[in-house]
């Protein structure tokens, strides 16, 4: 029974001494503001205009071991995308210096228009089928999205589309 009470009464010192510490801690955290951390720059710029052509884009899926006489056709993935001819050129220009600088996500056709992937089901519904049925240049109101440097995959976009414009 003594030795008990002992481990109770030290248990309890124990206790009162975890909590002192911790309960009112002499050292000092700084708090990260995650939501205004993660934000680059472009994320953060206002909308903007894109003029220009919808069309899709087949990707080949060929992954790194890729071995052409193991399997002559790999599959494709196709995405959609958007043939910039116009519109903000501070944009437009940063997103051909990425594919110049190897990103593999966009890229230009043979007139040297930056080709960028756009997912047309963040439009609203309405506005959907006017884009992909589209047979001549459209306007759209599209946003950059924050982009944390991580691996993309192919059909990937870097912009939001908000509208499209008539």
């Amino acid at each position: 029974m003594y030795k008990k009470i002992i481990i109770l009464a030290f248990l309890i010192v124990v206790l009162v001494v975890f909590l002192s510490v911790f309960k009112n801690p002499s050292y000092k955290t700084d708090v990260i503001d995650i939501d205004n951390s993660m934000k680059d720059e472009w994320s953060s710029l206002p909308p903007y205009i894109l003029q220009g052509n919808y069309s899709t884009h087949s990707y080949l899926n060929e992954g790194i071991e890729y071995i052409p006489e193991i399997d002559p056709k790999p599959a494709t993935t196709t995405c959609s995308v958007f043939i910039v001819t116009g519109g903000d050129q501070t944009n437009i220009s940063r997103y051909k210096n990425m594919v110049n600088e190897g990103n593999a996500v966009n890229h230009l056709n043979e007139k040297g228009e930056l080709v960028i992937n756009i997912d047309p089901t963040e439009l609203p519904l309405e506005q959907q089928e006017p884009l992909v049925k589209s047979t001549s240049t459209v306007s759209i109101l599209v946003k950059n999205k924050f982009l944390d440097g991580r691996g993309a995959n192919a059909c990937e976009s870097f912009i939001s589309l908000v509208s499209l414009e008539k």
